[in-house]
């Protein structure tokens, strides 16, 4: 379900108020900004003195549901929300279009990103492997060093044992 004009234009006005870790607060501001709009919808004919109420729940549920079902913010066990990482992006890119245009560049720099790295990866496997037995000798190394001691332990406590100390 996508959102009608009016709602994104809502929307856009949200975006850089609200947190949107408080969905009472949020739910009061879109149906405030629904309101304010309330007498320019009845002339425009979207709606009327009869159906406003409808139309104003409507409105903001859509909003609502947009901002969950689009992951910007989530709720914790418990009924507690939060703001996700696209909620942050998308309040500081201060509005919906904003943050789709923010999206799609990081997504060619995501994608030349990818690029690169599959045109160097020979060489970073490479390099990955050394480093692998690199830490694969210390740790072998680490592994006789252990097990040196124990011995030396055991021995010193046999020795102990039977008087030689």
């Amino acid at each position: 379900m996508q959102l009608t004009e009016f709602e994104y234009a809502i929307l856009d006005k949200i975006i850089p108020t609200q947190t949107f870790e408080d969905p009472l607060a949020i739910k009061t501001a879109l149906r405030r900004l629904v309101d304010e709009q309330r007498e320019t919808l009845i002339a425009q004919g979207a709606a009327t003195d009869e159906n406003f109420k409808a139309f104003h729940n409507t409105t903001a549920d859509n909003i609502w549901h947009f901002l969950r079902r689009n992951a910007f913010f989530a709720e914790r066990e418990g009924g507690v929300f939060f703001i996700t990482e696209k909620g942050r992006q998308l309040r500081q890119q201060k509005s919906l279009q904003n943050y789709i245009d923010w999206r799609e560049q990081q997504t060619k720099i995501d994608a030349d990103v990818m690029r690169r790295t599959r045109e160097q990866g020979y060489l970073e496997e490479k390099q990955t492997s050394v480093k692998v037995e690199e830490v694969e000798r210390k740790t072998n190394r680490m592994g006789i060093i252990a097990a040196s001691i124990i011995i030396l332990v055991v021995i010193a406590i046999l020795l102990h044992k039977y008087g030689v100390f």
